[in-house]
Parts: C-alpha cells; sequence; structure tokens
C-alpha cells in the first residue's frame, strides 16, 4: 500500500545465541507453519515488498528455491558468486553475502562495487528521477 507510513526497520537476525529474533520466539511458540520465511522486493501487481512468514507465498516467485547452507549461526549469509542487474551480470565475486532484513545498505569490496555499478549506469538514464 503506498500511503501506508513506515516506521522502524525489523530485522530477522537470529542473535548470539539462535534464539533472540522475533521470528525464533515465533517458531517455538507454535505461531508459524514451517521454520521459513520469505522475503520479496519486487514491485508488482501482487505485492510491492512482502515478507512471508513460516513458509513461502508461490504467487511471488518463479521456478523452483534452492535452499544453501548458512555458514554462520548468528546471521543469515550465504556464498555469492554473482550479481545481476537487470539481467545483466556484473563484475567481481564476494565470498559472503550477509542477508540482512533490517538495513537497506549493499556494502561490497571495491572490484564487485564497480561491477555493480557499471550494471545499473548500463541501465539507468543520468539524471533520471528513480524511485
Amino acid at each position: 500500500d503506498e500511503e501506508t507510513v513506515i516506521d522502524g526497520i525489523m530485522g530477522f537476525a537470529m542473535g548470539w545465541d539462535r534464539s533472540s529474533s522475533v521470528f525464533q520466539k515465533l517458531v517455538e511458540a507454535g505461531k508459524v507453519r514451517e521454520n521459513v520465511f520469505a522475503m520479496c522486493f519486487v514491485e508488482g501487481k501482487t505485492s510491492n515488498g512482502t515478507i512471508t512468514l513460516g513458509g513461502v507465498d508461490r504467487r511471488l516467485y518463479t521456478g523452483d528455491i534452492q535452499y544453501v547452507p548458512n555458514p554462520f549461526p548468528f546471521m543469515y549469509a550465504m556464498k555469492l558468486n554473482g550479481f545481476a542487474v537487470n539481467g545483466k551480470r556484473a563484475e567481481g565475486a564476494v565470498e559472503t553475502a550477509v542477508m540482512d532484513s533490517g538495513t537497506n545498505l549493499m556494502v561490497l569490496p571495491p572490484d564487485m562495487y564497480k561491477g555493480v555499478r557499471k550494471a545499473f549506469e548500463a541501465v539507468c538514464t543520468p539524471g533520471a528521477d528513480l524511485p
């Protein structure tokens, strides 16, 4: 809803003891069906940003979901083999990417930043009024 006022950010990090997050407390209390949550950031007719607790909303993706190992016990992370903008692969690589629902920052090593910036510049008009 474009008229909704958003006040605050809620992260889903597990915390050092794996039991201190809001989501883990919901899982422990049996308030969600599965120990899974999904985030969708795509603007569209079905969603303009959705978090689904206890599963995934099959209307918000195509193809198969691939679950990957989480190398850290206290935050969500994964190996990142590449990054694409509008279907164009950005140059550079990073060993581990942290999936942080509580921030809107993207912190990258210099070579990956240059590749991502170049990919964005290829699809954006300089001086365009972007949302």
